[in-house]
């Protein structure tokens, strides 16, 4: 039961970082439910700092996951596999070369999970 919620939770916490558009529709939906109006000008300063900072917290988080969490390999996939799944498709449309980076240091993760051995432990878990 728990796991179903934490999954829910999960889902429903970063559909909105899916994309430009999914981000940009949510905002505007909160700032309609709680009756608040920015400009247009201030609106895109909001969701371009929303967006860096959210990438920014994610490659921070990625840099030294594998190390972190060296004796938890199922923990490591899970993040490795939402930030694919969530925030890759934002990571692309807003900077190349911000995508380019997760996805090379997801590469650089699943190596070291590989090399230290955890690598069928991750297998079992995902299968």
């Amino acid at each position: 039961m728990k796991k179903n919620y934490k999954n829910k939770r999960n889902e429903n916490y970063f559909n909105h970082y899916k994309s430009i558009y999914s981000l940009i529709r949510h905002a505007k939906k909160l700032l309609k439910d709680k009756n608040l109006e920015f400009s247009r000008e201030d609106f895109k300063i909001i969701i371009y700092n929303t967006i860096v900072i959210k990438l920014s917290d994610r490659i921070h988080n990625l840099n030294d996951i594998a190390e972190a969490w060296s004796n938890n390999p199922s923990k490591i996939e899970k993040k490795l596999l939402e930030t694919e799944k969530y925030l890759l498709d934002l990571a692309k449309e807003f900077n190349i070369e911000t995508y380019d980076f997760i996805v090379n240091e997801i590469s650089r993760i699943r190596t070291i999970i590989a090399k230290n051995n955890t690598i069928e432990k991750v297998k079992k878990i995902i299968e």
